[in-house]
């Protein structure tokens, strides 16, 4: 059964006004991060923290471990008709859209207005030759780094819708 919340697409022109604002924003790293990113074959997972676009893919339930992160991302593909190209997980967002979006059809808020910012800190699945166990139990060395990188990231839009609230009032410049 679909409940409607499964999926959700915000608002393009806001995303790309949003990513142009932050791409070039200079982001946090760490030694600890980058040798355990080290661990991996090939990026995005070794490469060092940037601002990028993609999906995340939401689950009430916590998972770990590559094979179930193959069945969410073909879960995601299946239930977007192939569009989804998740990069992140996570367990909030479907939750907090979902009452943002009832939030908008009472007509208490403009749904046409919510950007999601999601930091990654950690993997969801083990590097080679580790077990889905030992990757759960890691250090990555990535969440103070994330947390300043979101801090970053989402001040830089927040200043800059601010800064020109005369043209973001009337909607995402573009």
């Amino acid at each position: 059964m679909r409940y409607g919340s499964e999926v959700y697409r915000l608002n393009e022109d806001l995303l790309q006004a949003a990513y142009k604002l932050t791409k070039d924003v200079k982001l946090s790293d760490g030694d600890a991060a980058k040798a355990y990113r080290a661990r991996y074959e090939s990026g995005p997972a070794t490469a060092a923290p940037e601002v990028t676009i993609c999906d995340t893919v939401s689950s009430d339930t916590w998972w770990h471990g590559s094979k179930l992160a193959s069945a969410m991302q073909a879960w995601a593909k299946l239930i977007t008709d192939g569009a989804a190209q998740p990069c992140t997980t996570q367990q909030e967002d479907n939750a907090t859209l979902t009452a943002l979006r009832r939030g908008a059809d009472a007509q208490l808020l403009d749904f046409n207005r919510v950007a999601v910012l999601r930091s990654a800190s950690n993997f969801d699945r083990e590097a080679p030759g580790q077990t889905a166990a030992e990757s759960l139990a890691a250090r990555s060395g990535g969440y103070l780094p994330s947390v300043a990188n979101a801090y970053r990231v989402g001040g830089a839009l927040a200043h800059a819708i601010v800064a020109d609230w005369e043209t973001w009032s009337v909607g995402p410049p573009k």
